[in-house]
């Protein structure tokens, strides 16, 4: 399905996608990135093949993640529900110890790159209307402290690792129609746990946030709200496609506009040249050294932040 006909549909389904620290100073708008291609070296060509996918990208609290590298993948940890709450339980070898225990519910996410952590769905209680307009992203530490990082909206994102596994992109959101949750990018470090939000001008909303191959750049999404229609659903398609896209160093400094037809979702092509995007249903291509913007002819499919629209970096996932 077209993800134009996509954002036809609300998204209800706990089925979520699994996908995104200095604030920055508001930078004028330029046709190319001009200072961001130079101060990058000339990349090593490796074809324009996009960035595949991370693993395990459709389910909460469906899947058993396994770490790779402590104890050479013997420490599991997963969720569970009862009559008292939530629990989330480790298992390292014949050990298991439960790590925290909620009233409402709580579901695993992943694994932190680096294996000290969880990221974890944090819902707002049994409230179905409540987590339709976004659940809560919430790193848990092994000593069980949880931080409560960001109401996450599927539609404005969901979240990126960068490859080191040091930083997170958030796409946040309040609300299903995208449009009137207020969606900000987010900036979270790691092992500390501290976040910051992307600059951003009055009344301009950022979203589907994404890093660049070698950490050292994000693009996103930006745009204004639009005036609220009777047709809601097809004013935010139609809002999409309008966005522009943006590009910023890592830290949300030097932000810059993109010289393209507008669209969502950006991504970036695995040698950190070309970046794509969603417009119209189709997948393009913006080239950042030369600033071509090329309709690839791919149709875009499945629903507006699952599948491949949100790419990890190449972050080492289990």
């Amino acid at each position: 399905m077209r993800v134009k006909h996509a954002l036809h549909r609300v998204v209800v389904t706990v089925l979520l996608l699994l996908l995104l620290p200095a604030c920055s100073s508001q930078q004028t708008p330029s046709a190319r990135p001009s200072s961001l291609a130079v101060a990058r070296s000339a990349p090593t060509p490796v074809g324009e093949t996009p960035i595949a996918p991370g693993k395990g990208q459709l389910a909460i609290g469906l899947w058993r993640w396994t770490s790779p590298e402590l104890h050479r993948g013997q420490l599991s940890a997963w969720d569970a529900g009862d009559a008292s709450g939530a629990h989330i339980y480790l298992r390292d070898g014949s050990s298991q110890r439960e790590v925290i225990s909620a009233k409402e519910p709580l579901y695993v996410a992943e694994w932190w790159p680096q294996d000290n952590g969880l990221l974890v769905w944090h819902w707002w209680g049994y409230c179905n209307s409540c987590n339709a307009d976004g659940v809560r992203l919430a790193a848990l530490k092994l000593d069980g402290r949880l931080t409560d990082l960001a109401n996450v909206d599927t539609q404005a994102g969901g979240y990126s690792w960068s490859r080191s596994g040091h930083r997170l992109l958030i796409g946040t959101g309040g609300d299903r129609f995208v449009i009137f949750g207020d969606a900000r990018v987010l900036i979270c470090d790691f092992p500390e746990v501290s976040c910051s939000t992307l600059q951003a001008p009055p009344g301009e909303l950022d979203l589907t946030p994404a890093w660049s191959p070698d950490d050292r750049f994000i693009t996103f999404a930006r745009g204004r709200a639009p005036e609220p229609e009777l047709n809601i659903n097809a004013a935010v398609a139609a809002w999409q496609d309008r966005l522009g896209l943006w590009i910023a160093r890592a830290d949300g400094t030097g932000q810059q506009l993109l010289d393209t037809p507008g669209g969502s979702y950006p991504t970036w092509s695995a040698d950190g040249r070309s970046i794509y995007f969603v417009h119209a249903g189709r997948r393009w291509r913006h080239d950042l050294y030369t600033g071509d913007n090329t309709d690839t002819g791919q149709v875009t499919t499945g629903q507006p932040g699952r599948g491949w629209v949100n790419y990890s970096s190449g972050s080492n996932k289990p």
